[in-house]
């Protein structure tokens, strides 16, 4: 092929400005070769677009040259040179060094690399959408890395300007690109032409995977990525367009929340906002995903020593989860829960200092009847009760110690009772607090709980 283009243009040269030295790729559309700038020796990536029909893609090309020309951005690549006015047409860009296709092997073993060039990539496609573009064909293939480093979106064959082009050249094309990667509402009437930033964003979900995984995405397997990542490529490969991040600049932000909780100084409320997003959104029936859940609690855990984060991101565990973590009492939250009852011990100390916080007090309280209600270990049960019975009195809060009243009122057994009885010996001078501020009768109390109730009465009783 390269020899018939010798000929074609004089020996070898384009327009008495370019040499051609060899092919590159190519495509069904075009052929890229690799060139030298007569004028200064610069090398160069020469586009050329074959079997030109003036009615259909003769068009394409000059929009595809007009689009090039709209952008100054260092995600996007640049157009140098054009000639539209020859037989066979071209464009002159930087040479890169590959495209993201070539070096594939490379990314997929190196997660964090990975994700910070896909970050680019969207600023890139981002741009783009600025500027009323959208692609229509991001893969791999598609994305170049320049000689400086830099990541650049290349070949906007089959993109779109946005409410001006016309439907005989995008109907032309309507299937075009690459299978794996076209959205499922491009294969409906008109759904091609009216592609929108969230036909690119699908498509930047599909690329994402490829890069991680070094697989095509025809079908994706979750196996092989970490829940993270599942919950960003899932939502943008959504079948309904309207279920996937609405903007380049969500998805951004979500991969950036991913790539932080890779990095152990980033900011773990945002971490933990991460990985709650997907588990406030569950349906009622759903469960929740143990490896998300696991690491939300090791970010949990790993943020002891700092009393106020800790706290902050435990009452961000939502009620159910709290719920399924309370019967399951695996050793993570296990150890949480203690370090959890040593912060409430230091919390009790500041309420008896003067320091207050009503609200809060009820927010305790909620949580640790969960807690109780739910968990079959007795020592949880006494802790959570232990952990209401002190809050509460330090901070005079009565809704708190209705809650713990209920509590104390809904134990039926002998086993529970007398556990809770021997607590309430350990912790005598609080619950006779309690009961000067708040009582119930003690013949409604099991048999079990009447005897320290008594004593707390009437000390002179035993």
């Amino acid at each position: 092929m390269l020899s018939i283009f010798m000929c074609e243009f004089k020996r070898g040269t384009i327009d008495n400005k370019y040499q051609v030295l060899e092919l590159i790729g190519e495509g069904g559309f075009a052929s890229i070769y690799k060139a030298q700038k007569l004028e200064n020796d610069e090398v160069v990536a020469i586009k050329f677009y074959s079997g030109i029909q003036d009615e259909v893609d003769m068009p394409r090309f000059h929009r595809e040259v007009k689009m090039m020309s709209l952008i100054d951005h260092k995600n996007v690549i640049k157009i140098l040179d054009h000639n539209i006015e020859t037989s066979n047409p071209y464009i002159v860009m930087p040479l890169a060094k590959c495209s993201l296709n070539e070096c594939i092997d490379d990314l997929n073993s190196n997660e964090e690399r990975t994700i910070t060039i896909f970050l680019k990539v969207c600023e890139g496609v981002k741009e783009l959408h600025k500027n009323g573009i959208y692609h229509r064909d991001i893969k791999a293939s598609n994305i170049l890395i320049s000689q400086n480093d830099e990541v650049l979106i290349a070949d906007l064959g089959l993109a779109r300007l946005e409410n001006r082009e016309s439907s005989a050249i995008t109907q032309s094309y309507a299937w075009m690109g690459t299978e794996s990667y076209i959205p499922p509402e491009y294969y409906s009437h008109d759904g091609y032409k009216n592609g929108d930033e969230r036909g690119d964003i699908y498509q930047l979900g599909k690329t994402l995977y490829n890069l991680l995984t070094g697989r095509t995405p025809g079908s994706l397997d979750w196996k092989l990525l970490s829940p993270g990542l599942h919950i960003i490529i899932s939502k943008s490969t959504e079948a309904n367009p309207d279920d996937r991040y609405q903007s380049v600049d969500e998805l951004i932000s979500f991969v950036k929340y991913y790539l932080d909780s890779l990095n152990p100084t980033s900011d773990p409320k945002d971490l933990c906002e991460f990985y709650l997003d997907e588990l406030r959104n569950l349906s009622p029936n759903a469960s929740y995903d143990p490896q998300i859940v696991e690491e939300m609690l090791t970010l949990i855990y790993e943020c002891k020593g700092n009393d106020e984060l800790f706290l902050v991101l435990f009452d961000k565990i939502p009620l159910k989860l709290l719920k399924e973590l309370a019967k399951e009492m695996d050793s993570t939250f296990e150890t949480i829960l203690k370090e959890y009852s040593l912060i409430m011990g230091k919390l009790v100390v500041k309420y008896n200092q003067g320091w207050t916080f009503w609200e809060y007090t009820e927010v305790i309280s909620k949580r640790m009847k969960i807690l109780y209600k739910y968990t079959p270990d007795i020592i949880t049960k006494i802790n959570s009760l232990r952990i209401i019975l002190k809050t509460s009195v330090a901070a005079e809060r009565y809704n708190a110690i209705d809650e713990f009243n209920n509590i104390l009122l809904s134990i039926d057994n002998r086993k529970e009772g007398t556990a809770i009885s021997m607590m309430l010996s350990e912790e005598k001078e609080d619950y006779s607090k309690l009961v000067k501020m708040k009582s119930v009768p003690v013949e409604d109390l099991h048999y079990s709980l009447r005897s320290i109730r008594r004593s707390v009465e009437d000390p002179d009783s035993r």
